[in-house]
């Protein structure tokens, strides 16, 4: 082997390639991206695919739990895991490690964080604007 096929081979047993269903379309292809060569699990982006479903941010609604249910049983059949991202929500996650989705949580993206922080410093604002007497 040369030296570049022992590196590629290398690289390739030392990345971990996840997909992202963030769709009802990608949640129907689940089966076929899971059994797809070189990839080694994936993600259902819940806050993404609740926006898809038009359900903005319900990520724990009941045909986005049917749909990570899909993605997990696709997963098993294949021997890879499931994991969901954009859940932040304690007892949603917990629903969803119980249904079968791996133990790495991806609760949020740099908007959420932001929006969260933003959210924070105005309540916070607000608080000092309501002790000062008018």
């Amino acid at each position: 082997q040369t030296v570049m096929s022992k590196l590629h081979l290398r690289l390739n047993a030392e990345t971990l390639a996840l997909c992202a269903i963030e769709t009802p379309e990608g949640v129907a292809a689940a089966g076929a991206i899971a059994a797809t060569p070189g990839i080694d699990g994936v993600i259902v982006a819940a806050r993404e695919l609740s926006a898809a479903l038009q359900l903005h941010e319900q990520v724990g609604h009941s045909r986005v739990r049917d749909a990570v249910a899909s993605v997990i049983e696709a997963c098993r059949k294949q021997g890879k895991p499931a994991l969901v991202s954009g859940v932040a929500d304690a007892a949603t996650l917990s629903a969803y490690v119980k249904q079968g989705v791996g133990r790495c949580y991806f609760t949020g993206d740099d908007a959420a964080f932001l929006l969260e922080g933003a959210r924070a410093r105005n309540a916070a604002m607000r608080a000092v604007d309501a002790e000062i007497p008018r």
